[in-house]
């Protein structure tokens, strides 16, 4: 037997779009991060098979701006290969997000498109998806805001967005206070578990209470979300079961997490070879740009909140476009 089929967040947006008739209620509630979501079921009308239409064709123009940002590196487009768009298609996790209003999908379509029209120099439209965007998670304007602060007055750009992650980083104490991200959720978690002490609550005292090393407790922590389930999975292999049943949810995010591993690798790589000076590339704009829009979102995104990997979803195409640049300008200089 299964379970699990749906996010239950979904289900609560859903009750939010029947009880509150206008976007002002929705900003005055107190909820964190719902107006993008109600709206979405709003627009649908509460139809669950039209959600899925629509985030269908979200993806599709996700995937539109994916290949579109491929060509702007200079790499000979004919050389990717269709299981390199498809994969976030295929991937099961995006199966169990098209299942809903969620977060996940309207911001990979948007943080892409944001990224394209960057490398375009479209303003406008930039502007247009950074509002959109604050809509259904409104932490992401730390990220896009400091890429773009970065991108105009630094020649240096990676080094220097770099540069101003790990000084983020080492004062994270002193900036915790602030409660951007998602404390209240971990809180929430710890209490649920029994508030014994484990490597997780380790690393977050760490981070937020110790300056300079709280940088080793982010990138500790970011680990900790490329790499989630996989983790869960080889300590407790029976998160696969719930209520005696199977979860279709957790497989998903168990196989998803699988498929991403090389992805995820090949994006450490490049970043560690770029910080070395060792990474070669035929435009080194443009990947100096995908990866500085890539850390500047991990960074925070991974590191700064609760664990879970739904929170990296969105940069995804930005981290695949750079292993498949990374990956057939390589080839081509092996074949010099």
């Amino acid at each position: 037997a299964l379970t699990r089929l749906i996010i239950p967040d979904t289900v609560y947006y859903l009750s939010l779009s029947r009880d509150w008739n206008s976007i002002s209620a929705l900003f005055g509630s107190g909820s964190k991060n719902v107006v993008g979501p109600v709206v979405l079921w709003k627009i649908v009308d509460g139809n669950w098979y039209l959600m899925v239409v629509l985030n269908a064709l979200m993806i599709w123009l996700s995937l539109y701006y994916f290949r579109n940002i491929i060509v702007q590196s200079g790499v000979d487009i004919r050389l990717v290969k269709n299981r390199d768009y498809l994969l976030i298609a295929i991937l099961p996790a995006t199966l169990i997000y098209m299942m809903g209003s969620l977060k996940e999908i309207p911001t990979l379509l948007l943080i892409t498109a944001f990224f394209y029209y960057s490398l375009r120099h479209k303003y406008w439209a930039m502007i247009v998806c950074f509002g959109l965007s604050v809509l259904f998670r409104f932490q992401l304007a730390i990220p896009l805001g400091i890429y773009l602060v970065v991108k105009m007055f630094f020649s240096e750009k990676f080094l220097a967005g770099f540069l101003i992650m790990v000084l983020v980083c080492c004062v994270y104490p002193l900036l915790g206070s602030l409660n951007i991200f998602a404390s209240s959720a971990t809180q929430a978690y710890r209490l649920e578990s029994g508030g014994g002490i484990g490597i997780g609550q380790l690393v977050e005292y760490v981070r937020d209470n110790i300056p300079i090393l709280s940088f080793g407790a982010v990138l500790f922590r970011v680990m900790q979300n490329m790499f989630e389930y996989i983790i869960a999975f080889l300590t407790n292999p029976g998160i696969m079961i719930e209520s005696g049943k199977l979860s279709v949810l957790v497989i998903a995010y168990v196989v998803s997490n699988i498929v991403l591993l090389p992805i995820w690798f090949q994006f450490i790589r490049s970043v560690m070879s770029r910080l070395a000076g060792t990474a070669q590339s035929v435009n080194r704009g443009f990947m100096d740009d995908a990866l500085l829009f890539a850390v500047l979102f991990v960074i925070p995104v991974g590191g700064f909140s609760f664990i879970h990997q739904r929170y990296l979803y969105p940069i995804l195409l930005i981290v695949i476009a750079i292993g498949i640049v990374d990956k057939i300008e390589r080839q081509q200089r092996e074949k010099i």
